[in-house]
């Protein structure tokens, strides 16, 4: 793990009983879900190309049923794949207050994408959320699992993923750090998060740290992930190696003014 600015000191201190996490398990993964939202471009990208393809939807990263929820409730069977059990725990906490016509729409498996052993049909696979820069560490690997995919699709089946793009690999950057405070009957709770570009090269290190004071005690966590900085020339790179045809590219942005293109590739 990697921790940069004021994180670092965070870490060297080693305060007693402070956990050191993931960016998307236990008490961090219900800070992404109090932050996280689903903007209307970003689901309608996904509710076009489902009502173009039919059938069921393969969400890769499903994490904390953002998306997967806003599908199900429009009438599409979701098949969620994430390695986080503490985000599948609140995707199914949520899906357990909707109607039981949504809940049918929704399976999720705990495991990891690279290695899915999942018998659902599907006539279309989606990876939201820039989430493809967390699987593209090994570039190679990313291609098996695009012809896999491949291979699982119909004719005219479709494979759609989103990525940052404006980013550089010859300068580092850091972008500002962002205060985020939970309202909490029982105490109080805060916590920062920043990013980190380039201080390994190609890629994006985020770390967030969190406090919680709940009857007097002190909860502390530091947190840490890391994405691959891409551009759009690694992408295409990347899709020429797959059995894929590209189709479409858009741009959208996500929350927080992220600049990011929507990759749609056709079987």
């Amino acid at each position: 793990m990697s921790y940069y600015g004021i994180f670092e000191h965070f870490n060297i201190l080693d305060i007693e009983g402070m956990r050191r996490l993931d960016i998307y398990e236990d008490y961090f993964a219900d800070i992404y879900e109090y932050i996280s939202s689903c903007g209307h471009n970003e689901l309608e990208m996904y509710t076009s190309n489902a009502f173009q393809t039919g059938g069921n939807i393969l969400e890769l990263g499903c994490g904390n049923g953002r998306i997967t929820l806003e599908l199900a409730k429009k009438g599409f069977k979701v098949i969620g794949i994430d390695n986080s059990s503490s985000m599948l725990r609140i995707l199914e906490d949520k899906l357990s207050l909707l109607n039981a016509k949504t809940r049918k729409n929704v399976v999720s498996y705990n495991q990891d994408v690279f290695h899915m052993q999942i018998e659902d049909e599907y006539n279309l696979a989606i990876i939201p959320a820039t989430t493809v820069c967390l699987f593209l560490e090994d570039v190679d690997k990313f291609v098996v699992l695009a012809n896999q995919i491949y291979d699982k699709l119909p004719k005219g089946g479709r494979f759609v993923f989103d990525y940052r793009i404006d980013q550089r690999l010859d300068e580092n950057r850091e972008t500002a750090v962002r205060f985020i405070s939970r309202p909490n009957q029982e105490g109080k709770e805060f916590a920062l998060f920043q990013e980190f570009d380039n201080y390994i090269p190609g890629v994006s290190v985020g770390n967030m740290y969190a406090e919680r004071i709940i009857n007097g005690e002190t909860f502390r966590y530091l947190g840490y992930t890391k994405r691959k900085i891409v551009t759009e020339e690694m992408i295409n790179n990347i899709v020429s190696k797959t059995k894929f045809n590209v189709i479409n590219k858009i741009n959208f942005k996500l929350i927080y003014d992220i600049e990011t293109q929507y990759i749609v590739l056709e079987k």
